[in-house]
């Protein structure tokens, strides 16, 4: 959840997993963002600012990615 409580992200598996970045009152997608050729999002957090958003992913590297949504 988003620090003003307006967005929410989640993350899926699969064979091109993407963050899903969703409006939380309206349930709708407000962003999409890839990640490349990792199994799954593992974790997902947003930094203090609400700025950026953290993810980490199940491969092989155990990757970290920051993005900044906007």
């Amino acid at each position: 959840m988003h620090p003003d409580r307006t967005l929410v992200a989640t993350g899926e598996s699969g064979k091109r997993p993407k963050i899903f970045i969703w409006d939380s009152e309206t349930a709708e997608v407000v962003s999409k963002v890839k990640l490349g050729r990792v199994r799954a999002v593992k974790s997902i957090a947003w930094s203090c600012s609400g700025k950026y958003l953290a993810a980490t992913a199940m491969d092989n590297e155990h990757t970290v990615y920051l993005i900044n949504p906007k």
